[in-house]
């Protein structure tokens, strides 16, 4: 049986289970029409990537009941495409949340970040003008902003409002959103990064490769990722000449700094065997000497 499946995908899914009940309760052959199964897979398409944990066990659930239906009407090949269907709902249930979420940011590349961005620039629960939003981004196109505005409101990443006598649509940032902004924008990965360079003086690296893994890790620019791994490298060089040309260089080993700071290799090694100083003391010193390095 042909028939028109236009909106089937987006309909809420009891709505849709019912429609597709109804639709085996009228079949003339044992197979519904192949448009009933590309409802079925576009539907599964933008649950994985929008739902929540319980919608996407209630959608599996659900499915796995046109399965039994399916196959009590011989209509088989349907019966197991649901069955897949329900198996890959199902195994996506059981990710956290945030995993839908960053899957759905990277099906809309830079817009759906740069959406977010706007909206988190625009101060604690406030709200944009839709129609600032879609010049901002740059998106010409209004079906691919509506559909992003939909499925960011959909995984509660943003909320839509009204105000009664106007017609203006008003965006702000939902839950989700303000954790994904506090998680992803305020603290992103390459800042854990550069932390830990400096905080090791990027022992065992070159510039360019410190460059290289700042980028890796989302840094906004290659020439202000550049500049950090030079500066790095030379705090480093630094520090080696100002403890090998102090008076403490031939009293302490520098392996205790480089242990202090969790670094894999040492950036410089001279063992006095005979020193009087305690550990605590050369530990102090070192501390004191990077310290002062900072004023560089």
């Amino acid at each position: 049986m042909a028939g028109d499946w236009t909106g089937w995908s987006d309909l809420p899914w009891e709505k849709l289970k019912s429609k597709i009940e109804q639709t085996f309760a009228s079949l003339d052959s044992s197979e519904p029409d192949e448009g009933l199964t590309e409802v079925l897979l576009q539907r599964m398409t933008v649950s994985l990537r929008i739902r929540s944990r319980d919608e996407l066990h209630e959608e599996a659930s659900g499915t796995l009941d046109l399965s039994r239906l399916a196959k009590r009407r011989s209509a088989n090949s349907f019966a197991a495409i649901c069955e897949t269907v329900a198996r890959s709902l199902m195994i996506a249930a059981k990710r956290h949340d945030s995993s839908a979420v960053e899957s759905l940011l990277r099906s809309y590349g830079k817009h759906g970040t740069k959406l977010l961005e706007l909206l988190a620039d625009a101060g604690e629960n406030a709200v944009v003008p839709r129609k600032t939003l879609r010049s901002s981004l740059g998106v010409d196109n209004e079906s691919q902003f509506s559909h992003l505005l939909r499925d960011f409101q959909k995984a509660r990443l943003i909320y839509r409002e009204q105000p009664q006598g106007s017609r203006e649509v008003l965006v702000g940032l939902d839950v989700e959103g303000q954790e994904v902004v506090q998680r992803k924008m305020m603290q992103p990965d390459w800042i854990l990064i550069l932390v830990t360079y400096c905080e090791t003086f990027g022992i065992g690296s070159n510039a360019s490769e410190i460059a290289g893994k700042l980028l890796r890790c989302g840094f906004p620019t290659k020439h202000g990722a550049v500049e950090i791994g030079k500066a790095i490298v030379l705090g480093r060089e630094r520090l080696v000449q100002t403890f090998a040309s102090s008076k403490a260089s031939s009293e302490f080993d520098l392996i205790d700094i480089q242990r202090e700071y969790r670094s894999p290799d040492y950036i410089y090694k001279q063992v006095k065997p005979n020193s009087s100083m305690s550990i605590q003391s050369k530990r102090r010193s070192s501390t004191s000497r990077i310290q002062e390095l900072s004023v560089y």
